[in-house]
């Protein structure tokens, strides 16, 4: 999958990004979108499985995949974004897992992973929150 993204060349744009009001909506209404879908479309699968799902990917993720992105974070001295950072992977791989079983789930978490998978820090959105949907990933 191609993503449209814009690059932030400056890292403390890219940080000034990723500690906005704007970005924080974005993923939080991201999320909600995302549970929206699916206590709407497939309740049955939403809330029974959802923080069985999370304690999963939670206990994966503090193990496995945040000691290496917590030193890589440390190495460009950046630890105080390491919090945003797992709450973004750990949405990736919730959505992944329910995007194995449902099609049709709103995409901001795959496309997310894209940026991920491309080395590229995300932080930020290219329109203003009362245009949301529209827009897309400010990366660095």
């Amino acid at each position: 999958m191609e993503i449209y993204v814009d690059r932030l060349p400056i890292l403390a744009a890219a940080v000034a990004g990723r500690e906005s009001d704007l970005w924080a909506d974005v993923r939080n209404e991201a999320r909600g979108d995302l549970t929206a879908f699916l206590s709407v479309n497939h309740p049955e699968c939403y809330g029974s499985h959802w923080n069985p799902l999370a304690d999963y990917t939670n206990e994966k993720l503090d193990n496995e995949v945040m000691p290496g992105v917590n030193a890589a974070l440390d190495r460009m001295d950046l630890p105080h974004l390491s919090r945003g950072v797992r709450f973004e992977l750990g949405m990736i791989a919730i959505y992944a897992a329910y995007a194995r079983r449902f099609k049709g789930l709103p995409d901001f978490f795959e496309k997310l992973l894209v940026v991920y998978q491309a080395g590229r820090l995300p932080c930020g959105w290219s329109e203003p929150f009362d245009a949301w949907p529209a827009g897309h990933f400010i990366v660095y």
